[in-house]
């Protein structure tokens, strides 16, 4: 780090995207808590990708339902990457793609499942929003 960066760093320091605590120097966008705490879904549907409260229930969302889609994933609990979300579609901060990027590929290489994807889409932000 340069000196000019270190004087930046003291007036604007780096905060976590999650509970906005100061970033230390090997961290980028989670400080370690936060980052540990974001723990991919495991006991998920395996249609929908809901999350399961045990493991021999029937998922209650796509029960009835008949999908476009053969299968649906979330890595994450919204709850848990929210503001991170946040941060990458509403406030462009496009910096936060490569590291989102590197989480989906992580699990991606963990969950077998999708040796014949044949797509990976984001939500889209709804019309309105994207004008805005």
């Amino acid at each position: 780090m340069t000196y000019f960066t270190h004087l930046i760093d003291i007036f604007f320091p780096s905060l976590c995207l999650n509970c906005n605590v100061r970033l230390q120097k090997n961290e980028e966008f989670l400080c370690k808590t936060c980052g540990r705490n974001l723990i991919f879904l495991n006991n998920i549907c395996q249609i929908c990708g809901s999350p399961l409260k045990d493991y021999d229930q029937e998922c209650l969302f796509c029960k009835d339902r008949d999908f476009s889609f053969d299968l649906a994933r979330s890595l994450f609990l919204f709850d848990d990457i929210q503001n991170l979300i946040h941060h990458f579609k509403y406030r462009q901060f496009s910096r936060l793609g490569k590291y989102l990027a590197h989480l989906m590929y992580k699990y991606l290489e963990e969950n077998q499942i999708f040796n014949q994807v044949d797509l990976v889409i984001p939500i889209p932000l709804h019309r309105v929003k994207k004008r805005e």
